[in-house]
This record gives C-alpha cells, structure tokens and sequence, in this order.
C-alpha cells in the first residue's frame, strides 16, 4: 500500500540511531513509502510538550508504521501515537520483524505491563484469523486482566 506523501515511523525511543531503525525506515519506504524524518530525544524539553505537537506532526503525514524493541516491547509513547493516528483516520501498520509484511493495526493486540523498571510498557501480539492458539492467549491475558487491544 504505497501512498503518495510520507509515512511515520513510531518506535521506542532506545531504538533511535541504531541499526533495526535504519532497517525499519528501509522496510516503510519498501512497502509504504517514504518516511518522514524521525523524531529525536532532544526534540522536546518535556512529555507534555511532546503530546501538544502530536497532532501537528500526524496531520502532515498519510499514515503510521511502528515497531518494538529487540525485545518486543512497546513503550506508552508509541501507543498513545498510535492512538492518535487512528483517531485522526490514517492507516497505521505494525512492522513484526525487519523482512516481513506490515501488519495492518486492527489485527494487533497488546498486552501491558506496569512492573518494568522504567516505564509502563506494552508487547505487540498479532492475531491472525483462524488462528486458535493466538486466540486462547488473547483469551487467557484476558481473563488474566492483563490484555489490552488497540483495535
């Protein structure tokens, strides 16, 4: 789905200038289109602030892509980003791995955590259809009252 226009790329501010970000931007452009140029941690003095340009920021854009860490964790930030974009209507993808397909956001589930040490954090789980494994875990996280979905 290559749209006329740039993409943003949301991901985990540990993952900026570093070899899987480079591979990521690589893969939006491949699949997507091109990508605006990434944030950066001094970008803004503060969260708030931060939050106040958001929607500035999404609103020169035609769509979202994001991923996780190494270790599959998603920090606050990239949710309520990706909150965002789907509130203003734009397409957004999760991009699993660096050499598969973007996956669209309303087949993405996440599953909180509070206990890390440094921030409250989320793990992408991507649900296919007819795939009953996946579904039991989204059923027993649920039960569990750690599940908690985007879409």
């Amino acid at each position: 789905m290559i749209l006329e226009g740039r993409w943003y790329l949301a991901s985990p501010m540990s993952t900026y200038r570093t070899e899987r970000y480079d591979a990521m931007v690589d893969l939006v452009r491949a699949k997507l289109g091109p990508v605006t140029e990434p944030l950066t941690k001094d970008m803004f003095v503060s969260n708030l602030q931060w939050l106040a340009a958001l929607p500035e920021i999404l609103s020169q854009v035609v769509g979202v892509a994001f991923f996780a860490d190494g270790d599959g964790f998603l920090g606050m930030g990239v949710v309520k980003e990706v909150d965002a974009a789907v509130a203003l209507g734009l397409p957004v993808f999760f991009l699993p791995n660096t050499s598969s397909e973007p996956v669209s956001r309303d087949r993405v589930s996440l599953v909180t955590y509070s206990d890390r040490p440094w921030s409250s954090c989320a793990m992408p789980l991507v649900i296919t259809e007819g795939d009953d494994a996946g579904q039991e875990d989204v059923d027993l996280l649920t039960e569990a009252g750690v599940f908690w979905s985007v879409s």
